[in-house]
């Protein structure tokens, strides 16, 4: 649901975070950011955050990838998972850096994040974006999962691959 009238920290911080999975949406300016999240029922009070980012596809596509490679693929680590949608654009594109870091951002103050353990992964053109994010924003993040891609590094990282 988007909410126009409140500013997007707000409508984060209004997504359900009970265990379980969810879609949302973030009304930010003149964009609306879609994702699926899933909290796991723990009872540790900071929990990893893992970001994927999915193959190109539909308006659908980061359901499909959350729901079939991210959730199945990490449920033991005891995690919040965060799986953004591309817009039909490559992970590399300034609009969704900005979704990307603006996600991340706000899950590390609004939700119960440690922050030191944020990882970023993805399958294709989301593997490509894994290793952009990782080039760009090592500071970030504590590893990255690059999955079917090729991506060509532009630069050295000092995050784990």
């Amino acid at each position: 649901m988007v909410n126009k009238e409140k500013h997007p920290t707000h409508q984060f911080n209004e997504v359900d975070q009970s265990p379980g999975v969810r879609d949302f949406a973030i009304n930010f300016e003149d964009k609306v950011w879609k994702a699926r999240v899933e909290f796991p029922d723990s009872d540790k009070e900071k929990l990893p955050l893992i970001v994927g980012l999915h193959w190109l596809g539909d308006s659908t596509t980061y359901a499909e990838y959350h729901d079939c490679l991210l959730s199945k693929g990490f449920t033991t680590f005891d995690a919040i998972l965060l799986s953004p949608t591309d817009d039909g654009l490559l992970w590399s594109d300034s609009l969704n850096v900005e979704k990307v870091n603006n996600l991340i951002l706000w899950a590390k103050k609004l939700w119960p994040v440690d922050a030191s353990k944020v990882i970023i992964t993805g399958y294709s053109n989301g593997g490509n974006g894994a290793w952009y994010f990782a080039e760009e924003f090592p500071e970030t993040f504590v590893a990255s999962i690059p999955m079917a891609s090729l991506y060509k590094p532009q630069k050295a990282t000092t995050v784990p691959m």
